[in-house]
């Protein structure tokens, strides 16, 4: 009555078949190169977790993100604590003197691949060649914190090394989360530009959750492994949409384009934005940090964020981006004087110097070089002494 029904009966006896060989071969039989390159996601969750890709950043209950524990790219290495520094304890030697650095990308070291040329590691060398041979320096610097991370990121975590000192740069990300409109939905807690870190899991296709598509598809090129493709989750920088009421991005964008005032800013001059939300937080974190480092014993340098107006940026050149930099680092210069701190003006210092910098505001390997010469100048004379 059906004459090609032994056939299709056929065809998909076969096919189940080879879809269960296939799927046993992969999970028992394959060896790992074969496992990693033809496995699903959920496969590789199940069989092989410790094979899941380490990204430089993880996630961190508290901060949102953090550096990867023991991540290592060519130079660019963190230790088991997630720093950027080799193995060491979290103990003390007998007489060593530790120095936390605090900050965002310039202090961890952005797009400087080497470890011994980022800033903090430059500072430690410079020590002991002038015969303070027992002074650590710890990098504790990541990429996009701001004020409100750095201190979390020195109480829950930089306080466990016992620090001597800590040294604070950093004032750039302040500036993004400024960009609010209306100025009555800001917060400390920033959560308008600052979301919570999400996490992301890749959403394969019906047809690749089928092995024996997935393995054909993979061996022609059609696909790529879907191990490759994985992202686990992004650490949300700046959240930028007209929902967020955050417009940092879009206001970078235009001026980029040449295109500003447009949308909101025809309303609110970006100007506007940044009069109406001072750095009331910015000083407050940063008055935060120092009480907290004071709590414990510990004492604080205060440096200024350097950057050169002389790339052509938004983020260094525009009247918007300089007026609220220069607000930021007048109040550490402030601050200092208010809670008798150490200050370093290295904004002064290096302002106009493109030298020292990859695009005006992240320092090159020169520019690194030289902070560390200054602060520890700066120390020899008042910290050492």
């Amino acid at each position: 009555m059906y004459p090609y029904a032994n056939y299709i009966c056929l065809a998909l006896f076969l096919f189940i078949l080879f879809e269960i060989f296939i799927r046993i071969y992969i999970r028992i039989f394959a060896d790992e190169a074969f496992f990693l390159k033809y496995a699903s996601m959920d496969e590789v969750r199940r069989f092989k977790p410790k094979k899941l890709p380490k990204f430089s950043l993880s996630r961190h209950r508290y901060l949102g993100y953090y550096p990867t524990p023991s991540w290592i790219s060519d130079q660019t290495k963190h230790n088991q604590f997630g720093i950027r520094n080799g193995t060491l304890p979290k103990e003390k030697l007998n007489g060593e003197l530790r120095i936390i650095t605090i900050g965002g990308s310039n202090t961890y070291g952005y797009r400087i691949n080497d470890n011994a040329e980022t800033y903090p590691s430059k500072l430690q060398n410079i020590l002991s060649e002038d015969g303070f041979q027992t002074i650590k320096v710890l990098n504790l610097g990541v990429c996009g914190y701001g004020t409100r991370e750095c201190v979390i990121n020195f109480l829950l975590r930089g306080l466990d090394f016992d620090p001597d000192l800590v040294i604070f740069c950093e004032g750039l990300n302040d500036v993004h989360t400024r960009f609010i409109w209306p100025p009555d939905i800001s917060s400390g807690d920033d959560i308008v530009c600052r979301p919570p870190v999400k996490e992301i899991r890749q959403k394969f296709s019906f047809y690749e959750n089928i092995a024996l598509f997935r393995v054909i598809a993979i061996k022609f090129g059609a696909i790529s492994s879907q191990l490759s493709r994985a992202i686990f989750f992004t650490p949300t920088a700046y959240e930028d949409d007209a929902n967020s009421n955050c417009f940092s991005t879009e206001f970078l964008r235009q001026k980029r384009l040449g295109i500003y005032p447009q949308g909101v800013f025809k309303e609110q001059s970006a100007m506007k934005m940044l009069t109406e939300n001072p750095p009331i937080y910015f000083e407050r974190n940063v008055r935060s940090l120092i009480a907290i480092a004071k709590a414990h014993g510990v004492e604080t340098l205060l440096v200024s964020n350097p950057y050169s107006s002389d790339f052509d940026d938004p983020v260094v050149n525009s009247d918007e981006y300089k007026f609220a930099l220069n607000q930021h680092n007048d109040i550490l210069k402030r601050v200092s004087q208010d809670t008798t701190v150490l200050f370093l003006d290295l904004a002064k210092l290096i302002e106009f110097d493109k030298k020292y910098f990859f695009d005006g505001r992240h320092l090159n390997e020169s520019g690194a070089s030289r902070m560390a010469k200054l602060i520890a100048k700066k120390l020899q004379t008042s910290f050492l002494k």
